[in-house]
């Protein structure tokens, strides 16, 4: 198995670049933001990074579902 890679395969050799985008992410960006926006942002930095992508997209359904939120909360956060 490559030394990078997750068991699953998920970040393979560009994991150094996910975690310093995360650390800079959660020093620069989080703490000014309500929780379900905290919330919100990291679940779709999750998905961006996962396609190595600086965009992705989801429905409103399912990123509720993932994090865990309302629907009406999860538009809110996003708006």
């Amino acid at each position: 198995m490559e030394e990078n890679a997750r068991p699953n395969g998920e970040f393979g050799g560009h994991w150094a670049e996910v975690v310093r985008a995360y650390c800079e992410l959660m020093d620069e960006v989080i703490p000014y933001l309500p929780p379900a926006e905290q919330s919100v942002y990291q679940r779709l930095f999750r998905r961006s990074h996962v396609q190595q992508s600086p965009f992705t997209k989801c429905r409103y359904e399912i990123l509720a579902v993932q994090c865990g939120l309302s629907l009406s909360t999860v538009r809110r956060a996003v708006k």
